[in-house]
């Protein structure tokens, strides 16, 4: 099933308004002609906020069950991505010829890039998705002494980095060829979270950062 802390997750931001979907309406060019992909789309939180704001989207992830939520949300004709969207369990290779060599104005990802191991091949196995000037858009949260308390420790083995400094982000995308155009920690979200007995859990506060690189 659904993993319910990262549903809980997808509620916080969705409270708080996503930084990823701030940034790409603040720097990136939205329009009805716009085609977007959501990478480790999960329940497809990001991609319905965005939905309106672009012309198609392309929700890919590797679990089945989160790809199974998403495609709800496609059925359901009173959602945003209703008509535009379509779901896939895809792997994408560095050649870029996953999703039948599609390209893509605006790829956002959220919350993914702390889970994955090999950050450097992955910017540029997305950066193969882009169209010449498409834009990458990475949000994830912000390193710091508490940065190991966004998770709960049952989910610590999947979790590959507690976080990034600043300036990380964009430097992976800088290597990658990408033009980093701008990096921020525009919201903190508060998350409750483990603590020690008696009290059980506690409210902690995270910075959200965002990079985007353009594709030149």
């Amino acid at each position: 099933g659904i993993n319910a802390e990262y549903m809980g997750v997808d509620e916080v931001f969705n409270d708080n308004s996503n930084a990823a979907v701030w940034c790409c309406r603040e720097h990136v060019p939205l329009s009805p002609a716009t085609s977007l992909m959501d990478f480790g789309c999960g329940t497809g939180m990001l991609a319905e906020l965005l939905a309106p704001d672009v012309g198609s989207v392309v929700g890919v992830d590797q679990s089945e069950a989160m790809i199974q939520h998403f495609q709800a949300k496609i059925d359901t004709p009173s959602n945003p991505l209703f008509g535009k969207a379509v779901a896939c369990r895809a792997f994408l290779d560095e050649e870029g010829t996953g999703l039948d060599g599609r390209r893509f104005d605006l790829i956002v990802t959220s919350l993914t890039f702390h889970h994955i191991v090999g950050l450097q091949r992955l910017c540029g196995v997305l950066r193969s998705y882009l169209r010449p000037g498409g834009w990458l858009a990475v949000c994830d949260f912000e390193k710091s002494a508490i940065s190991e308390r966004f998770h709960s420790k049952k989910v610590h083995s999947s979790v590959v980095a507690h976080g990034f400094l600043k300036g990380e982000l964009s430097s992976l995308m800088s290597e990658q060829g990408l033009a980093a155009v701008t990096e921020d920690i525009p919201f903190a979200v508060d998350k409750a979270c483990e603590c020690d007995e008696p009290k059980g859990e506690e409210t902690l506060s995270f910075g959200i950062i965002v990079a985007l690189g353009q594709s030149t």
